[in-house]
């Protein structure tokens, strides 16, 4: 009898054992997989959150050069404007000489005008108030044609940068082509210089 009591106690001690170990090892399992929803939980979110930032940063990068992109118009434009004004105060400033020859350009001043200086010295001015406007109104298309490699390498330079943003996956702050400040690039003095040679 002791022997089969014994028997018995061990044998529910075993399945006791048993049991715990079966519950235990459910509970770890729920816990597991609860742990690993709430990892892919957070996953996800983080995921979501990255787009979300790599969205706005693509949208900033958008944004900020598109304003590069009006600041260099507007600058173009003053540019432009500023060679206009410089030309119409060089043509004036010329204005009261006497224009000597077509090839080269000889102005002469008389200590005092007689009837043939006087007529020379109108003709001089129509001469250059037509050339003025001839300047004026080639300046846009001149700074044009010479600004053209200009914003064409600001291009380049745009979309390398893009490139390199966009394949790199790191926290820095993204540095976009610097403007060109077509001002500084060429100066009034050079084409107007230019043109009036």
């Amino acid at each position: 009898e002791e022997t089969s009591s014994r028997s018995k106690r061990m044998f529910g001690n075993l399945l006791g054992t048993l049991k715990k170990f079966k519950l235990g090892s459910e509970t770890i399992k729920q816990q597991t997989i609860k742990r690993q929803e709430i990892e892919q939980k957070h996953e996800e979110r983080a995921s979501k959150e990255y787009e979300e930032v790599r969205k706005q940063k693509r949208e900033l990068f958008q944004l900020r050069r598109e304003k590069q992109r009006d600041l260099r118009q507007l600058r173009r434009q003053i540019w432009i404007k500023e060679l206009e004004e410089r030309a119409i105060t060089y043509f004036e400033s010329i204005s009261s000489y006497i224009f000597l020859s077509c090839d080269q350009a000889i102005f002469y001043h008389p200590a005092k005008h007689n009837e043939i200086t006087l007529k020379k010295l109108e003709e001089s001015k129509e001469i250059l108030l037509k050339r003025k406007d001839d300047y004026v109104k080639i300046i846009p298309e001149f700074t044009a044609v010479h600004l053209e490699t200009t914003e064409t390498n600001a291009k380049e330079s745009e979309v390398a940068v893009e490139r390199v943003s966009s394949s790199e996956s790191s926290s820095n702050e993204e540095e976009g082509p610097e403007s060109h400040n077509i001002a500084e690039k060429i100066s009034p003095e050079v084409v107007l210089e230019t043109l009036v040679d």
